[in-house]
């Protein structure tokens, strides 16, 4: 089925490279339109499209990937994500 759609290739059914990204968008687009209805939807859908990408791009999910970091990326990624949702928390609390 995959493969007449043109999202899997080769003998083995094989993922191509946009699969995971239509997948992560479709999933984040449904698990932002349950927690924010529709702007939620779009910034979910957003979201699971880069995620998926990344899934694409290594062949590895997207944790694995963040295992395989040395620790001092880890860590910078960490306080710039926690530093931007601690000011979308901020700014949407006045």
């Amino acid at each position: 089925m995959l493969r007449e759609e043109g999202l899997a290739e080769g003998h083995d059914a094989q993922p191509t490279g946009k699969f995971w990204s239509m997948v992560g968008g479709l999933s984040g687009g449904a698990m932002g339109f349950i927690v924010a209805n529709f702007p939620g939807a779009l910034a979910g859908a957003v979201a699971g499209n880069r995620l998926g990408a990344v899934r694409d791009a290594r062949g590895k999910s997207v944790y694995a990937v963040f295992q395989e970091l040395p620790q001092a990326d880890k860590a910078r990624l960490l306080s710039e994500l926690a530093g931007k949702v601690f000011t979308t928390v901020t700014s949407g609390a006045t």
